[in-house]
């Protein structure tokens, strides 16, 4: 099946890509003597945010394939499953729930993963959902309007 062999691809080059990435970064904290805990800025550390920046245009490249898969489009309205988790103002968990909602597409991205998840953004939901920006799974669609 075509699909599988375009998933196991990409599966394999974001892994790749992602350890390059993480071991970059992890000698470049090392050559510059910066713990998990500093406080890393663009203007002090340039040469960090461009292995970022790297990444991010090489995940761009190697996500094609995966989102011309997507069986949605932005600006559909579509109906799918969600979990709401509510918190309070120190993020205790005071519920989650599953609940039928629905939205317009905003966005459609990889899941970040690297398992090859097509994930969609809303940019409206009802009922309303506790994230700033609410995104579902494609596997959770149920409905097209």
């Amino acid at each position: 099946m075509k699909s599988e062999e375009i998933i196991n691809e990409y599966t394999e080059l974001y892994q790749k890509y992602y350890s390059e990435r993480c071991l970059k970064l992890k000698e470049y904290r090392k050559k510059n003597k910066l713990s998990l805990d500093d406080t890393i800025n663009s203007t002090d550390h340039p040469d960090y945010f461009r292995i970022e920046k790297e990444w991010e245009e090489r995940k761009k490249i190697i996500d094609i394939p995966i989102l011309e898969m997507a069986k949605y489009r932005i600006g559909q309205e579509v109906a799918f499953e969600k979990l709401n988790i509510w918190h309070d103002e120190k993020f205790n968990i005071l519920k989650d729930e599953i609940v039928l909602s629905h939205g317009k597409i905003k966005e459609i991205k990889t899941s970040g993963k690297g398992n090859g998840e097509i994930l969609y953004c809303f940019a409206t939901l009802v009922p309303p959902c506790p994230e700033i920006n609410p995104y579902c799974l494609e596997k959770y669609i149920i409905n097209v309007f």
